[in-house]
């Protein structure tokens, strides 16, 4: 007779039981690759066997189903391994976990479940005086923007940018206080819509947002500097 699995897949990736597949996915990338927990990257090799078995399971709508079936079983239920330290004041805006980790090198915390950046937008005081006329600058730049509905990544073009938002160019239509994930080649964000208006062309939509969390990635004097 085997003994029952007493492992929880979704303690392992550190997510809530009803996480999207989209979430799940990045979860599964960032414990192996972010953190450095596949075997090419330093990573021992049990500890990534079991985030495979976790991520094929969770991974699959059959299988997935079958095992929260098992999990609802109390004589199947299994303790909760050691977690990483939560942030409960810095729960991540856009997959809601509330796990926070330091990105090495940096001042940034980032969310260990999804990636996004944790850190609040830097406040004035932190800018550079030389660089003030920056604080609202037009610029074009590829965006990257992220759903929590979807697997992968949408287009649009940043038109201006500030410490404390954007505005940006884009194909359709957002409500007003959607929370996306922003990455660009100046910085990754999480923001909030503020308005959405059609453009003057009538073929895109002039998005402006509000940053909640914000990690500047240009190199330094490019755009702004947070050192003080």
């Amino acid at each position: 007779m085997t003994s029952p699995n007493r492992r929880n897949y979704y303690r392992i990736l550190h997510l809530q039981p009803d996480a999207p597949d989209a979430v799940i996915r990045t979860a599964y990338r960032t414990l192996m690759q972010t953190l450095r927990q596949h075997p090419d990257l330093g990573g021992d090799g049990a500890t990534a066997s079991l985030l495979n078995e976790a991520y094929a399971t969770l991974s699959d709508p059959d299988r997935r189903a079958a095992y929260d079936a098992q999990l609802g079983d109390p004589e199947h239920a299994s303790p909760p391994p050691p977690c990483p330290p939560a942030a409960p004041d810095r729960q991540c805006p856009y997959c809601l976990s509330g796990i926070a980790v330091q990105s090495p090198g940096t001042s940034h915390r980032r969310c260990q479940v999804c990636g996004s950046p944790l850190s609040p937008p830097p406040g004035a005081q932190q800018f550079n005086e030389a660089r003030r006329a920056f604080d609202r600058r037009t610029l074009a730049a590829p965006v990257e923007y992220f759903l929590r509905q979807d697997s992968g990544p949408r287009a649009a073009m940043l038109e201006d940018f500030s410490p404390a938002g954007a505005r940006m160019t884009l194909d359709h239509h957002l409500p007003q206080h959607t929370v996306l994930a922003l990455k660009t080649p100046l910085f990754d964000a999480l923001a909030q819509v503020v308005d959405c208006q059609p453009a003057p062309s009538r073929k895109h939509w002039q998005l402006r947002v509000q940053f909640l969390t914000l990690a500047l990635t240009a190199p330094a004097g490019s755009l702004v500097t947070t050192h003080v």
